[in-house]
């Protein structure tokens, strides 16, 4: 047991292991906890945006730490709120969903084009940490 403890940890790093994961297995937890509070899949979605290109696109994002450092294209050098994502924000732009508004459903005129994820041993379900999205006109 503890060696599967240890591999499950070392598996789903960097994301923690947490007490409802063994329930998770058979129970859908995901709508009552949040899976990704910590902001950790802004850094793999960064390095998706970093390949991206630019075409002047602003990125929404909140909170701006957990994506912004982690970028190696300087080219993206417009940011906002996550919270801009349903106002008359100028589109198209990219949106980061993570953290607190990962339950979101989808914004007008948004579609996944990136997502992160994570699943436990001897489990089929994908646990979703963090979308980029891309909304367009």
């Amino acid at each position: 047991m503890i060696g599967l403890f240890i591999f499950e940890n070392i598996r789903i790093h960097p994301y923690q292991y947490v007490w409802f994961n063994l329930p998770s297995r058979a129970i859908d937890l995901t709508k009552k906890f949040e899976l990704e509070y910590q902001g950790i899949s802004g850094k793999e979605i960064a390095t998706h945006v970093s390949t991206l290109e630019n075409n002047n696109l602003c990125i929404l994002v909140n909170p701006m730490h957990t994506l912004k450092p982690y970028l190696t294209n300087k080219k993206f050098t417009c940011f906002d709120t996550w919270q801009k994502i349903d106002t008359d924000y100028q589109r198209p732009f990219l949106a980061v969903q993570h953290v607190r508004n990962l339950k979101k459903g989808k914004s007008f005129k948004c579609k996944k084009i990136y997502e992160t994820s994570f699943k436990l041993l001897f489990h089929k379900k994908k646990f979703t940490t963090g979308k980029l999205l891309r909304c367009d006109k």
